[in-house]
């Protein structure tokens, strides 16, 4: 291995201080000098002064055996060791630098540098931790002891105490189980059960309820669906059967011909057919199609059908000269009888030629039926 090449700085101090010159160490295949002269301890060549072996800084360096200072009392300041060959230099051994500093040999040069090799070397309230003093009580890396770091997932960390605590969680996230192992644990941007804040859940009738950035509506149950799209009321409306959305949003079941329409299984049906008429062919878009009153096929119902030479009146099969007010009639042996009165009429005095006479929705002496008399003043 190529020993560390001496800056020049430090070369040139070395040469002046040593005062030794370069040409007996110019290396025998070159033809150059080193100016300035390369200082005891290094040999000159190609590439500059470089080291010869780590400066032993044992005070004399075996050339004053005598116990006398080769430096001559010179050294003082921030080189106030004498080192070897002479040259003052910042220390010697650790014990010589501030605490939470070690001696360090520098190619030719001597410092001390941030560092520790045990305890001893550290100031109070601090450990040796990876060759640095530390504090365990505040520092991420070394929290509580040497190489416990902290650390936090979507979220920053600190040392508090010699123990690890949770930070600020970053943005979107937040720590709602209270657990520093885990940092911030829950993605609030996108987690339905703690949306924008922990513990704010979405919900939705009939529906499934998501989070981006706030509750919306992902989807709705089978049957259901959201049609004044608003999130808080979830899906509000039963497309199975409601008239006005059947089958989906908007989708009104519109009117047909004589009766009235709901909506079955998403699809649209008659739900009844007005007084005296009937569907008897079983399709939705002509809605009641047969009027029972007057239809000799289906008099009264549907399939009811009259007997040759009869008429269907009143909802009733009859002789053609029959013609009784407000009723059907029977006919037998070409004899006309009242069979029943239409709906709100009745027969209250009995007398067939004039059929049923009374409207009991409106005769205040036959209200509802014959001789139910309305109180006075009543309404």
């Amino acid at each position: 291995m190529r020993t560390p090449r001496l800056p020049f700085a430090v070369a040139f101090a070395f040469g002046a201080l040593l005062g030794a010159g370069c040409a007996s160490k110019v290396a025998s295949t070159e033809s150059y000098l080193c100016q300035p002269a390369c200082p005891v301890g290094t040999t000159c060549t190609a590439g500059g002064c470089v080291v010869d072996a780590p400066l032993d800084l044992a005070v004399g360096g075996g050339i004053d055996s005598g116990g006398g200072d080769p430096c001559g009392g010179r050294c003082g300041g921030a080189t106030p060791k004498c080192g070897a060959g002479g040259a003052c230099v910042a220390c010697l051994v650790d014990a010589d630098c501030p605490l939470g500093n070690v001696c360090k040999i520098f190619g030719a040069g001597v410092a001390c540098v941030a560092g520790c090799q045990d305890d001893s070397r550290c100031p109070g309230g601090t450990t040796c931790c990876g060759g640095q003093c530390a504090n365990t009580q505040t520092d991420v890396d070394n929290c509580g002891g040497c190489e416990v770091a902290c650390s936090a997932d979507h979220a920053g960390s600190s040392c508090v105490g010699g123990a690890c605590a949770l930070g600020d969680c970053d943005s979107g996230y937040s720590d709602c189980d209270k657990q520093a192992d885990n940092g911030c644990e829950v993605n609030s941007a996108i987690d339905p059960s703690n949306c924008g804040a922990c513990g704010s859940t979405c919900k939705a009738d009939h529906g499934l309820a998501a989070c981006g950035g706030g509750c919306y509506l992902r989807s709705c149950e089978f049957g259901w669906d959201d049609c004044d799209a608003k999130y808080e009321n979830g899906c509000e409306t039963s497309v199975l059967s409601d008239a006005r959305n059947c089958g989906g949003c908007g989708n009104a079941c519109a009117g047909k011909p004589n009766s009235q329409m709901t909506c079955v299984n998403a699809a649209c049906a008659i739900k009844s057919c007005n007084l005296g008429f009937y569907d008897c062919d079983g399709r939705v878009d002509n809605g009641c199609e047969i009027n029972g009153n007057n239809d000799v096929k289906n008099c009264g119902g549907c399939g009811v059908a009259c007997a040759m030479g009869l008429i269907c009146k009143g909802a009733g099969c009859t002789c053609p000269q029959c013609n009784i007010p407000n009723a059907s009639s029977k006919c037998a042996n070409n004899v006309c009888t009242l069979d029943k009165c239409n709906p709100g009429f009745a027969d209250c005095d009995d007398n067939q030629v004039n059929g049923c006479e009374v409207s009991t929705f409106t005769d205040a002496q036959n209200c509802g039926a014959c001789g139910n008399v309305c109180p006075p003043n009543a309404k």
